[in-house]
């Protein structure tokens, strides 16, 4: 008899902060994909004015290794977490909060098919006889969570008696294959490092923050894309405006995300700082959590991107300490500017094949001097390499 199920790796994970932790790997088993909860507890005080408070933020980066040097996993807890709701059209999961003592609860998925389940694609883990390792580096600081409670739950998703023939179609990997720093480069090219089928390409572009606040927009740090075969003199993409292609292969993929956050005022004027991880976000509704909620009407400051500087105010005056749930909508969840319009769960044959093609170059100009864009890939591997 043979069926999907949950396998706990590791429960109650404490991580050591600022630092890279280790987790073997079973030996064998068919992997459809990872499961994981990052729980924390917020200090006393709370996580005012704190820049990227919510701990899925601070896995800088996290990867799965085969044999000791295959990578089939290698970015950050966010890219993944929005690489996921993109194939699925799925809002980002989560308990986003900044009160002091309040647990964080957020949810991220690594599939090594195309989705959860999946019987063509998936990680047979005896094909690694050096075994497969899962790997996370953080920056957790004790000056923003408590000590000791900064924890991972982590489940794979398994198949009981798998036959000889499982996952024929290999699996998919996840790399960071560039980090740029923003310079004001212009038509900055970056050959793609693989012979692969390429289900996605994702750009995430991170403005610097300053002052709390995101110091341009990510559509201005990357400002424009081409998308080129050098060897057939091609172009996908053509010197397009970022800010178009993001909201033209969103609205042609029927994707739009949707952010739940709650935000916690200092004591200026009622100020805060709501990180809506929506580089591209419309318009938010912002709702005051008090017992005289009648009394407080909040004051926002007019924009679109990630983070909304925001105020809590009675008869006019601020009202330090106020807590508010900010709901958005919008494009580029962490960032995010996927670069193909291909079904993610199509099968291979109707994938990008940078084989056939050869020569496949992402170019980038940047409208900014500062900032970092990096490039995923989310591509086929048809064999242990």
């Amino acid at each position: 008899m043979s069926y999907w199920y949950w396998r706990p790796l590791k429960t109650a994970w404490e991580l050591d902060e600022a630092t890279t932790n280790r987790l073997d790997m079973p030996e064998q088993g068919a992997l459809s994909g990872l499961a994981i909860q990052t729980h924390v507890i917020n200090v006393a005080a709370g996580l005012v004015d704190v820049d990227n408070p919510w701990p899925i933020q601070h896995h800088t980066k996290v990867r799965v290794v085969g044999n000791g040097n295959v990578e089939i996993v290698n970015t950050r807890a966010k890219y993944l977490q929005a690489m996921y709701c993109w194939d699925q059209d799925i809002d980002p999961d989560g308990y986003y909060v900044q009160s002091g003592g309040l647990y964080q609860r957020n949810f991220w998925y690594i599939p090594f098919g195309r989705y959860f389940g999946d019987m063509k694609y998936g990680l047979s883990l005896e094909k690694f006889v050096s075994g497969v390792q899962f790997e996370e580096t953080n920056d957790i600081s004790t000056s923003d969570y408590q000590d000791t409670y900064s924890q991972l739950e982590v489940y794979g998703l398994f198949y009981k008696n798998p036959g000889a023939n499982m996952f024929p179609g290999g699996f998919l990997r996840k790399r960071e294959i560039v980090d740029k720093d923003t310079a004001a480069a212009t038509q900055y090219a970056v050959k793609l490092p693989t012979i692969n089928r390429i289900k996605q390409i994702h750009i995430f572009s991170e403005p610097d923050l300053s002052s709390h606040l995101d110091a341009t927009a990510a559509t201005t740090n990357v400002q424009y894309v081409w998308l080129s075969v050098k060897s057939r003199d091609e172009y996908l993409i053509n010197n397009m405006r970022s800010i178009d292609l993001v909201n033209n292969i969103a609205t042609v993929m029927n994707r739009k995300f949707r952010t739940g956050v709650q935000v916690h005022a200092g004591a200026t004027a009622g100020l805060a700082y709501a990180d809506t991880m929506l580089y591209r976000r419309f318009p938010s509704t912002i709702t005051p959590v008090a017992a005289a909620v009648a009394d407080l009407a909040p004051v926002i400051d007019f924009g679109d991107r990630r983070i909304i500087k925001t105020w809590v105010q009675a008869a006019g005056s601020g009202v330090g300490g106020s807590v508010s749930n900010v709901l958005s909508e919008g494009h580029m969840l962490h960032g995010d500017i996927p670069l193909l319009i291909q079904d993610p769960m199509a099968d291979e044959t109707e994938w990008l094949d940078s084989n056939t093609l050869k020569d496949v170059y992402v170019e980038v100009t940047e409208g900014a001097s500062s900032g970092d864009w990096r490039i995923v890939l989310d591509e086929l591997e048809k064999g242990v390499p």
